[in-house]
């Protein structure tokens, strides 16, 4: 009864979490915008995000209640449920999660701890409720290892460094920075790049700041996701976003100015752009 006494109070503290924002969620059209006080990073100043923490609180909620009607079965039913599904549901919901996660050799430690959790349910499973321990959990142990082996692998290949909170973060601070210094649209915009070798294009334009990311040997298609802003194009070589003037420092645009969650014009700049032409980074064709 412990294990089903703590999904309430680990409920509870998923709730904390989301009024906090301390275990905020990506950016997404729906969510959560949170206070300046929340603390969060200027790139999620003003953004909508998930509400991940909410998801894990129902979930738990759900399990609590499932274990309770298991509490009268065998010894350890309960437990063992409670063990496998968490695990299951937090490996799962890491991935929704967008602040700074620790890793180990490229895998979320929360994801490590959960395959852990899981493979112990299984062997609690086998010893107390099966009654059968020797071969099956040597088995599934086999089974279990070289799993989380194979994932470890595909997480590392799949890994994007370029959308890495911390990479956010610094390319949020050079659009801030180029916002300053940036032309209007039709002059030769300014550029700078990040210690990960994305190089940014910016210049001024009559609804906000038009930003262009592209680097030598890796797709940037993920950063404005990780920002906030949604993709006017993807050329191929360059992704086209526009950050509405409303999240920047702006020197002498403001009446063009939307707010940060008015998507519509930009929806329609997306719809009316060419199709073929240049961009900053040379031919492309959308066709």
């Amino acid at each position: 009864m412990l294990c089903v006494a703590l999904c309430p109070f680990l409920a509870l503290g998923r709730i904390g979490c989301l009024v906090a924002g301390c275990c905020h969620g990506q950016p997404a059209a729906l969510g959560i915008v949170y206070p300046p006080s929340a603390g969060l990073p200027p790139r999620l100043a003003g953004v909508r995000l998930f509400p991940a923490p909410l998801v894990e609180a129902a979930a738990l909620v759900g399990i609590g209640l499932a274990g309770l009607a298991l509490a009268d079965g065998p010894a350890g039913t309960a437990t063992v449920w409670v063990l496998a599904a968490y695990a299951t549901v937090r490996f799962g919901t890491e991935a929704l999660r967008g602040d700074p996660r620790p890793t180990l050799a490229g895998v979320p430690v929360a994801r490590l701890m959960c395959a852990a959790q899981l493979a112990a349910a299984l062997c609690l499973s086998e010893l107390v409720i099966a009654g059968h321990p020797t071969r099956r959990i040597a088995v599934a142990a086999a089974v279990l290892a070289l799993a989380g082996l194979a994932g470890m692998v595909l997480a590392r290949r799949r890994r994007d460094p370029l959308s890495a909170p911390a990479h956010l973060d610094e390319v949020w601070a050079r659009i801030r920075s180029l916002a300053r210094t940036a032309p209007p649209g039709g002059s030769d915009p300014d550029t700078a790049d990040t210690s990960a070798g994305v190089r940014l294009a910016a210049s001024w334009g009559e609804y906000g700041l038009h930003v262009s990311f592209s680097h030598p040997g890796r797709p940037v298609s993920g950063l404005p996701h990780g920002l906030g802003l949604i993709p006017l194009a993807d050329t191929g070589i360059a992704t086209h976003v526009l950050v509405p003037a409303t999240r920047l420092p702006n020197p002498g645009l403001k009446k063009h100015s939307h707010r940060p969650d008015d998507y519509h014009q930009i929806e329609g700049l997306r719809a009316s752009g060419d199709r073929e032409g240049t961009d900053y980074f040379g031919e492309y064709s959308n066709a």
